[in-house]
């Protein structure tokens, strides 16, 4: 759930934008209280997380939505890759 990821995931990222260039991945992971039901790489809730709370402006990335089927056993890929679900998410290289 969120509110146990902020007391112990979350911690690093507090700081990120004052880290320099870094980037930010996303993974595949449903978060209760934050993204309801949906993984968190298609999730607009999980970008605002990001580039809100956490003042991040990097690139966002999201490793392979396809052969892992974490995404596909869900969404169809044309869908997403073509900003179906989540209307484009905030990922770099959409």
């Amino acid at each position: 759930p969120l509110d146990k990821l902020r007391t112990v995931d979350l911690v690093p990222y507090q700081g990120i934008a004052d880290y320099g260039p870094v980037s930010v991945m996303v993974g595949h992971l449903d978060v209760p209280g934050l993204t309801n039901g949906v993984p968190a790489t298609l999730s607009p809730a999980a970008y605002q997380l990001l580039r809100g709370e956490f003042a991040f402006t990097g690139p966002v990335v999201t490793d392979d939505l396809g052969a892992m089927k974490a995404i596909t056993a869900q969404y169809s890929l044309p869908d997403e890759k073509n900003g179906g679900k989540s209307g484009n998410g905030g990922t770099s290289g959409d």
